[in-house]
């Protein structure tokens, strides 16, 4: 099972992005991403979100290995587009809630922004699902 770091380095290197690119992206030192990839250092709450959407995976992903990269990468641009659009509106939808507790404690932005990663993950895990589903076997590789 590979570590946070090594995700983020890996899907780092795998869109040909440098570190300085990467940390200006996420608002973060070239110094703290490195830390994070050599496992010396782990990414607060809040930075999670922002590393996973610069490199076109969840949040999710980075903190667990339930899907593999090789089944994100099965997801074109579009798709990957498409789902953050949908993750967007569903939670301007929740900013609109006036109050919006979760277990008696009203949320706040980092509670809605889990809680985007989370739709994400789920539509990303179907879109993967029916994928594999129901792509006929002469079209799979």
């Amino acid at each position: 099972m590979k570590t946070i770091g090594e995700k983020i380095l890996a899907l780092r290197e795998n869109l040909n992005m440098k570190q300085k690119e990467l940390a200006d992206l996420v608002g973060i030192t070239e110094a703290t991403l490195s830390r994070y990839e050599n496992d010396k250092r782990q990414p607060r709450g809040e930075i999670v979100p922002k590393l996973a959407k610069a490199l076109n995976v969840t949040a999710d992903y980075l903190l667990d290995n339930e899907i593999s990269i090789d089944d994100y990468n099965s997801l074109n641009n579009k798709e990957i587009i498409d789902i953050e659009k949908e993750a967007e509106t569903m939670i301007s939808k929740i900013d609109s809630l006036e109050n919006l507790e979760f277990c008696g404690t009203i949320a706040d932005d980092e509670d809605k922004e889990y809680l985007k990663a989370a739709y994400q993950k789920f539509l990303m895990d179907v879109r993967v699902y029916n994928k594999q589903k129901y792509t006929p076997k002469k079209y799979k590789k």
